[in-house]
């Protein structure tokens, strides 16, 4: 049987479809405070805002922006390395950037790094789990500082994260499907948005 909290119950998608059936009628009032407190993450970054940026550095020490990704749909992956959930997408992300190669799709991984691991340690251990499942995303380091910035913008608590971003710039869905979940069909409808 699936765990009921398997799921993220800040992800106001999964709440809504998933979670609900989960229990019994004499939960309601739980489920019900569980919606309202994913649906009240919604309204923090919501569907048509402008997506935050941000300046994070990849494997190379350069300097990525999300800006400069604008006219093309983005797909971001927050991760970090010793999330299991996190480690199973990679090969789905990967599928990702292959499928959509040459086409005005950007498929961007941000890790967060290692809890718990020391600091001289962080960009080793991001760079390792990226070699080891041959990440061909935009794969990207986020330090504590930047971290905690875009936890609280993209209202990131449960890992991995997923946010599709439109060729204008904007949200188009934050909580969104992983790859292994079928993101695709979202990213193709994004990619049609954006060329009308």
């Amino acid at each position: 049987m699936l765990n009921p909290l398997s799921g993220s119950v800040d992800n106001p998608n999964w709440v809504e479809t998933k979670f609900k059936k989960q229990f019994p009628a004499q939960f309601d009032y739980l489920v019900d405070y569980i919606k309202q407190r994913a649906s009240s993450n919604v309204k923090l970054l919501r569907s048509g805002d402008k997506a935050p940026n941000f300046a994070l550095v990849d494997a190379n020490d350069s300097l990525i922006t999300l800006s400069q990704y604008k006219g093309q749909v983005v797909y971001l992956s927050f991760w970090f390395t010793t999330c299991g959930g996190c480690l199973q997408e990679m090969p789905y992300e990967n599928k990702l950037v292959e499928q959509f190669k040459g086409k005005p799709v950007k498929i961007v991984s941000i890790c967060i790094g290692t809890p718990g691991a020391a600091d001289a340690q962080q960009l080793p251990k991001w760079k390792a789990v990226s070699k080891r499942f041959g990440l061909k995303t935009i794969d990207l380091y986020a330090n504590r500082a930047w971290t905690k910035t875009l936890s609280e913008k993209y209202i990131v608590s449960t890992y991995p994260h997923y946010v599709l971003i439109g060729a204008d710039g904007t949200i188009i869905e934050n909580f969104a499907d992983r790859p292994s979940q079928g993101v695709v069909a979202k990213i193709e409808n994004a990619l049609t948005a954006g060329s009308n």
